[in-house]
């Protein structure tokens, strides 16, 4: 419910604030054949993941939500690559910056928003934090973020883009793999220090990111690539969810003082831990991935000199 209002409050504090343009030519018309694929797909992929849970990664429904997505997403993408106007140009990731760019940009979003449904039953069921101490803790990687966004643009200009993606990337593994190493004994103090990490490694990545991703994009395509810029985010933030959750319950649930249970709410909290351990594990290993790619998302200049 609290969105409603603030969304209504962002409307017209955009609308006197930002500045007025007038009406630009428009060439052709919005794609929404391509918007509306790439939705589907977006929407089968998601439940597809889900379903591995649900019934198994051999059952006939999951393998019929797989092929599905694998049909629409080949779809979307065949129709935008032949339609004059998409919705999404797939020309812009021929610039092998801007696609690494994206491609980390996705993985982080996927580590960043993933592990956060399991936070508070980490911090309480394994750490024994009360409910309301670990909702507190959970405000501590947003506030180190909202902090740390304008730093890492004014260390952008002067630094450039690319050893700020990969520090954000790196300083986000080392957390992780905090965590996974100290599933059960870590201490207040460093849970809050870590969280706070993890915020600043948020900021320390997302805003260069952007940047780069932007200016690896045509002048006349800046809105195009927001938009793909947009696209995989979102994807990564839902995708990272049903992932971790599925990582999560298929690591428990695989445990042989667990498959004796048939309610998995019965289980006790020792036989949780391999399931946090084994998120954050992968949690550390996606970071690391994502670095490579960080690394060989050059900043514009050095393209260039690259190119030369």
């Amino acid at each position: 419910m609290l969105n409603i209002p603030l969304g209504i409050g962002l409307f017209f504090a955009g609308y006197i604030c930002l500045p007025k343009q007038g009406p630009k030519e428009v060439h052709g018309s919005f794609d929404i054949t391509g918007a509306v694929l790439f939705g589907v797909a977006l929407t089968f992929l998601v439940i597809a993941v889900s379903s591995i849970r649900a019934f198994g990664l051999q059952a006939m429904m999951t393998l019929s939500l797989i092929i599905f997505t694998f049909a629409f997403w080949t779809l979307a993408i065949v129709y935008e690559r032949c339609t004059e106007n998409p919705a999404l140009d797939f020309t812009l990731f021929a610039n092998p910056h801007f696609t690494n760019a994206n491609i980390s940009l996705i993985i982080l979003k996927m580590v960043f928003n993933g592990p956060v449904i399991l936070y508070p039953f980490y911090l309480h069921l394994v750490l024994g934090y009360s409910y309301e101490l670990a909702s507190l803790m959970l405000v501590v990687p947003g506030v180190a973020m909202l902090i740390t966004c304008p730093v890492a643009g004014s260390l952008s200009d002067r630094f450039g883009s690319r050893p700020l993606c990969i520090a954000g990337a790196g300083v986000a593994a080392v957390v992780f793999f905090g965590f996974a190493a100290m599933t059960t004994t870590i201490a207040l103090p460093l849970v809050v220090a870590s969280l706070a990490l993890l915020g600043f490694a948020r900021g320390i990545f997302l805003v260069p990111n952007s940047r780069l991703i932007l200016d690896h994009s045509p002048n006349d395509k800046k809105g195009a690539a927001s938009g793909i810029m947009k696209a995989p985010s979102n994807s990564g933030i839902t995708f990272g969810v049903v992932f971790f959750q599925v990582a999560f319950a298929e690591t428990i649930l695989a445990g042989e003082a667990v498959a004796e249970l048939e309610d998995a709410f019965t289980l006790p909290v020792v036989s949780l831990v391999p399931g946090f351990h084994a998120a954050f594990v992968i949690a550390t290993a996606l970071c690391v991935i994502a670095m490579v790619f960080s690394w060989k998302a050059r900043d514009l200049d050095q393209a260039a000199q690259t190119r030369q």
